[in-house]
């Protein structure tokens, strides 16, 4: 549980947590620097609780580089088989981790189980709907994975399932990039199989700055250079997920480079589609810089060839036939 800030409503998240029916967990609580009342709250539920665990960085971080302290020097030094994180402005559901446990235990061959989130109020325990944007990735082909995971996922309610440690140590935190929870999501999707637990339900609540699109820059994009190569970043993973997503599936159609060069580059049209509003924070030279970077050109230089090369495919498949 990372917390910054959280008074309003730590205490009924923490006790959503405390109060499960499958009760043998540690609760990790990251206090990052907290101006508010949280660190005293912590305090108090910590003494009460042998299960609460205080983590205190040592300097103040944003949101993603919080994530990512927590994901990559905390977690590691425990040895439990399964992760969750939970928002400390949110609910769960009494029954949701011995439903999330009991379904992970069921499938090994899993990365993530998640559950039904639901949409609440900052301001009261208002639901204002379920989140729909569902993705179940178990029987896709691999190499359409990542265009599966990261253009049909909006709001990102997998990164809140249970995930299994083994798996998810092996995604390191490539880029320190904003997107970075869909990226990961869509790494694991390639190490085992996505899957929804409609009866396992949680309540995810809206930050109180929500829909703001400063707020979103101040959470999201608060790199140091605060430009346009967080974007490249991302881009960059994403062709990464490319190249391990065809790699060792015994699919050698799709280890062809035309057909990589395909993927590649219908996943960056999609993301850059994903993510245009994105491009409102910068402006005309810095999206110009974007549009001709050199790790980019070749990708759409390549992009004819590919072309070429299908129409070619299609022209042996058929014998000559259209």
């Amino acid at each position: 549980m990372p917390v910054h800030n959280e008074e309003k409503h730590i205490s009924s998240a923490i006790e959503s947590v405390l109060d499960q029916s499958y009760s043998n967990f540690q609760l990790i609580i990251s206090n990052n620097f907290s101006t508010d009342s949280s660190a005293e709250i912590i305090d108090r539920y910590s003494k009460k609780d042998s299960r609460i665990v205080k983590v205190s960085p040592k300097k103040f971080y944003s949101s993603t580089a919080h994530a990512e302290f927590l994901l990559s020097s905390i977690l590691p030094l425990y040895s439990n088989k399964y992760s969750i994180n939970i928002g400390a402005h949110d609910i769960w559901d009494p029954l949701y981790l011995q439903i999330l446990f009991q379904k992970a235990e069921q499938n090994p061959d899993a990365s993530i189980i998640y559950g039904q989130g639901f949409d609440l109020s900052y301001d009261n325990n208002h639901i204002f709907g379920k989140f729909d944007d569902h993705i179940v990735c178990a029987e896709i082909l691999k190499p359409f994975i990542p265009h599966v995971v990261l253009l049909s996922l909006r709001v990102n309610t997998v990164m809140l399932g249970l995930m299994l440690e083994n798996k998810r140590r092996k995604c390191e935190l490539r880029h320190f990039c904003s997107g970075w929870d869909h990226l990961m999501v869509a790494e694991m999707a390639l190490l085992g199989k996505i899957l929804f637990e409609p009866s396992a339900k949680f309540y995810l609540r809206r930050s109180k700055d929500h829909g703001v699109m400063s707020a979103y820059k101040e959470r999201h994009l608060n790199h140091e250079d605060k430009s346009i190569e967080d974007f490249m970043r991302q881009l960059e993973w994403a062709c990464y997920l490319v190249d391990k997503s065809t790699c060792d599936y015994g699919l050698s159609f799709f280890e062809q480079p035309q057909i990589k060069n395909m993927l590649k580059i219908s996943l960056i049209y999609g993301y850059v589609t994903r993510y245009i509003t994105n491009l409102n924070f910068f402006g005309p030279t810095e999206i110009q810089k974007f549009l001709c970077d050199k790790n980019l050109l070749p990708l759409y230089e390549a992009n004819l060839a590919t072309s070429n090369f299908i129409d070619q495919l299609i022209a042996d498949t058929l014998g000559g036939k259209t």
